[in-house]
């Protein structure tokens, strides 16, 4: 687990941001290819399987192979089709959503002023 960005996109540090991509960017590199939010990024990151997160996805992962079997076929495949149709979605994409916080935060020797709403 990269406790950075789980810290980042958790503590909802990625809304106070003011650095963009294209600030950090090697004047070689072609700027178009990289734009948006450090945020995204990591999302980017998290679907390509480069950076391990948890939660992983926005629905219950013990609940999938229940769907896949209802739907007729094997778990792998029922998740593959439901990421590409976005019925299942990476947590990373929502992180304000409720469900997909983490159940258990620690936060040790931080300041994190305004973290609990």
């Amino acid at each position: 687990m990269n406790s950075t960005s789980y810290f980042y996109n958790h503590s909802s540090q990625w809304r106070y941001e003011t650095v963009t991509a294209e600030e950090l960017l090697s004047p070689m590199a072609d700027k178009s290819r990289y734009t948006g939010h450090l945020i995204d990024f990591n999302v980017r990151a998290e679907r390509m399987g480069w950076l391990p997160s948890a939660p992983q996805l926005g629905t219950n992962p013990l609940t999938i192979a229940g769907e896949a079997e209802k739907a007729g076929m094997n778990p792998v495949d029922y998740t593959v089709k439901s990421l590409k149709e976005g019925s299942i979605r990476f947590a990373a994409e929502q992180p304000e959503n409720g469900k997909n916080h983490p159940r258990n935060l620690f936060i040790w020797r931080s300041n994190l002023l305004g973290f609990f709403r």
